[in-house]
């Protein structure tokens, strides 16, 4: 993701941890039918933290996931329209009680990039996230057409698929 630009060498070993534990807590959220959490959030999450990782190449990114190109290609299109610039360094809270855990900052740009969310900006040059008026039952559409628009695999099982008309995920 082009609007990533940070060096990845500044994330220290807990920042790595903290992420790739993440990563696999979300990514099972997002697998699980029952959840309660946003399964479109978590997966744009999921993107984001692997890219932190990783690196921002679409292919890279789609194999380390095991979601679509187009869905990744997507996120990465919404990050550049949105005019969201990504830190990972801020996607970790510094102080406080949830000192060390992920900040409220990652959940802020999902949010954006989901389109749940707008970026603000001010006139000192600061900018903010402001929360969109949805339905609670709010479904991303684009971000569901590109997901199911590829088998989505991971470690060579396939994890979606079309069963009497409805999508199981």
């Amino acid at each position: 993701m082009k609007a990533i630009l940070f060096n990845r060498e500044a994330l220290d070993a807990h920042a790595r941890t903290l992420f790739s534990t993440n990563i696999d807590r979300m990514q099972q959220e997002a697998d699980n039918p029952e959840s309660d959490h946003d399964r479109w959030h978590m997966r744009i999450m999921v993107v984001l933290l692997t890219s932190a990782l990783e690196g921002c190449d679409v292919d890279m990114l789609a194999r380390a996931t095991g979601y679509s190109r187009k869905f990744i290609e997507h996120v990465r299109e919404r990050v550049e329209c949105s005019g969201l610039e990504l830190n990972p360094l801020n996607w970790i809270s510094d102080s406080g009680p949830l000192a060390g855990t992920l900040s409220a900052e990652l959940w802020g740009d999902a949010g954006v990039i989901e389109g749940r969310c707008e970026l603000e900006r001010y006139p000192d040059g600061q900018t903010g996230v402001i929360d969109l008026v949805v339905p609670s039952d709010f479904v991303p559409s684009d971000f569901v057409v590109l997901f199911n628009d590829a088998a989505v695999t991971k470690h060579g099982t396939q994890v979606r698929k079309r069963h009497a008309g409805q999508l199981w995920l």
